[in-house]
């Protein structure tokens, strides 16, 4: 009695090349039996495609790609290429990577996602990634107005991204005043009370671009040069700086962010 087997044979295409092949089947029974069975086929192995790459901005200093790519029998790799350079590879799904640009020159770069397949055979799509690391300018300059009353002009401005914030503060014989700008006039007026000779004074101006970098200007004395500086306080946010250690409470209550250093 003669018995009928199916065979299932499964071949790694992916060290198959690209072309006209023929499979070939040798079958033999135990009485020696054989039979030979060919059958052609082509093959085609298209290359891999990077349908997109989404750019994650929400912290700018370190975006978040995230690469959409797919190949017909399988993507090996994905490689990020910077300016022509590679940064890493990825070798599984979800194709993500988080860029570091702390330390990148200033500017616009080219960032190059590269798929490979098992052949050898690329893809690939490019994106802008903007990397700023220089702080925005800022100037501060006085106008005395009379009777111990003086006009703080400020001016900030970043060449190669938009202002987040504009801030200015003074203290004044132990009185903060501390205020916010989402436009210009920059602006504050500080009046020195009448025999305040020996009287701590401070006035600065602090500017963060949306990058987070932050540029200040800190005027202790300003044009009065009866008024001395004595000390300082540190405000652990924006990277700004108040005094002094004897105007701690008074400077806290007004801006709970800043604590003496």
């Amino acid at each position: 009695m003669a018995t009928v087997s199916t065979v299932t044979e499964t071949y790694p295409w992916t060290n198959l090349a690209p072309g006209h092949h023929v499979a070939a089947l040798d079958v033999s029974d135990l009485c020696g039996n054989q039979t030979f069975v060919e059958s052609p086929f082509d093959f085609t192995d298209d290359p891999p495609m990077v349908r997109s790459i989404s750019v994650d901005s929400t912290a700018p200093k370190k975006p978040i790609l995230t690469i959409d790519a797919s190949d017909d029998v399988g993507v090996q790799r994905i490689d990020i290429l910077r300016d022509g350079t590679l940064v890493t590879s990825l070798t599984a799904a979800p194709y993500k990577v988080q860029l570091d640009t702390s330390t990148w020159t200033d500017g616009n770069h080219t960032v190059v996602a590269r798929a490979y397949d098992a052949g050898g055979q690329t893809g690939q799509q490019s994106t802008i990634v903007k990397a700023d690391n220089t702080a925005p300018v800022v100037t501060m300059t006085a106008q005395h107005l009379g009777l111990g009353t003086i006009l703080w002009t400020a001016t900030a401005s970043d060449a190669l991204s938009t202002l987040s914030e504009v801030s200015m503060g003074a203290l004044l014989i132990g009185l903060p005043l501390a205020r916010d700008f989402s436009a210009p006039p920059y602006q504050v007026t500080t009046t020195m009370p009448p025999n305040s000779d020996s009287a701590n004074f401070y006035i600065g101006i602090w500017a963060t671009d949306k990058f987070g970098n932050v540029g200040n200007r800190e005027d202790h004395e300003g044009d009065l040069q009866r008024h001395r500086r004595l000390a300082r306080v540190h405000c652990h946010t924006r990277g700004r700086l108040l005094t002094p250690p004897t105007w701690a409470p008074a400077l806290a209550s007004a801006r709970p962010s800043c604590r003496p250093s």
